[in-house]
């Protein structure tokens, strides 16, 4: 990321850790050693496994979750205190139609400098027993927009992200 201070472009370098984490409680140390070795400035995550009433730090970071009543899936992004940050919306209809199909998605708008646009983060994590219409994956990827990031598992193979097979899910993303 480059951005222009007195006529001379300066690198600014971000450390992005993403991580399905399949419950944050029994990784949290793991975790904070992360952040204290790469000096991460976002932390992605999805299956966080928490209870929405079970409170959540982590030193000097701003947290947003998305968590499930019945503390599976669930999804979370954390950014550093030192961001201005915000909570993307998502609109009832679109919310309800991606909890119908178990799909946790948090979105976070991030400035990472005056003169930038914003930064949306975006976290998902999609059951891999759930079968997703095509339409709801539009529905997803509308909601990414210029200058966005989206992370998660959703639990979809194709050889275009590394795989060394494919699944109908990960075709429909693919061509989605």
């Amino acid at each position: 990321m480059y951005h222009n201070s007195n006529n001379k472009h300066l690198a600014i370098n971000y450390n992005i850790l993403q991580w399905n984490v399949r419950s944050l409680t029994a990784r949290l140390p793991s975790l904070q050693n992360l952040l204290s070795v790469y000096k991460c400035s976002f932390i992605i995550l999805s299956e966080t496994w928490l209870l929405p009433s079970r409170p959540l730090h982590i030193p000097n970071f701003k947290i947003f979750r998305s968590d499930r009543p019945d503390g599976y899936g669930g999804v979370a992004i954390a950014t550093h205190n030192s961001f201005k940050t915000k909570l993307i919306p998502i609109d009832d209809f679109t919310r309800n139609r991606l909890t119908n199909y178990k799909i946790d998605l948090i979105g976070v708008e991030v400035v990472l400098t005056d003169a930038s646009s914003p930064l949306k983060i975006w976290s998902g994590y999609i059951p891999n027993n759930i079968n997703v219409p095509f339409l709801i994956w539009q529905s997803l990827f509308n909601l990414v927009t210029h200058n966005s990031l989206l992370c998660g598992d959703f639990n979809a193979f194709h050889p275009a992200w590394g795989s060394n097979s494919f699944s109908r899910r990960g075709n429909h993303i693919y061509i989605t």
